[in-house]
Order: C-alpha cells, then structure tokens, then sequence
C-alpha cells in the first residue's frame, strides 16, 4: 500500500495454515510513531528531510513480460488488459506518479 496516497485506518492480518514448524511466519508489527521518534532523535529523520524526503516505487510488470504466476502483473493489480485503463487510475489516485 506504500505506492497508493490513500490508507485504510486498520489492516487485518490472517492465516488459514500457519507455514510448517521451524520455517517463517514471522510479521514484525511495532509501533512506526515510536520508531518515527527515535529516528528524529537520531537525526535520521532531518537527514531525509533534506534530502526532498522518500520516494516509494512500485514496480508492475507486464505479464507479456514475466509469468504471471511468477509476479504481481499490472493487469492483476488493476483488474485489466489495457494499459490506458490502468495509467488513468494511477492519475486519480496521485496526479504526480508516473508509469514507465
């Protein structure tokens, strides 16, 4: 959801199976506005600042590209097959983004 300007207030996380015993399964879930605060106190914050801030890319390949089994196409993510349909979506949710 980094790539989008709009948030949801909550996110709810679930399993139907957790992953076999000894292999992942961990989400690290912790409080950003604590960590927000020692990373200011830190001067990492400013640092950023400075510097015109972050800047959040998502990259969507094309499933004429890779296997859409293999990644996240845009055609998956926007619910079709036209480009054109697509990039004017990206524009109503932020008129500043770019597609490549």
């Amino acid at each position: 959801m980094a790539h989008s300007s709009v948030h949801p207030k909550r996110i709810a996380f679930f399993a139907l199976a957790g992953p076999p015993a000894g292999v992942g399964g961990e989400t690290v879930l912790t409080n950003l506005r604590g960590v927000y605060s020692e990373l200011e106190a830190l001067g990492v914050v400013h640092q950023f600042e400075s510097r015109g801030g972050v800047a959040y890319r998502k990259t969507l390949w094309s499933a004429s590209r890779v296997p859409a089994t293999q990644t996240y196409t845009w055609q998956k993510f926007f619910f079709t097959e036209d480009p054109n349909v697509a990039k004017e979506e990206v524009q109503k949710q932020d008129p500043a983004a770019t597609m490549d």
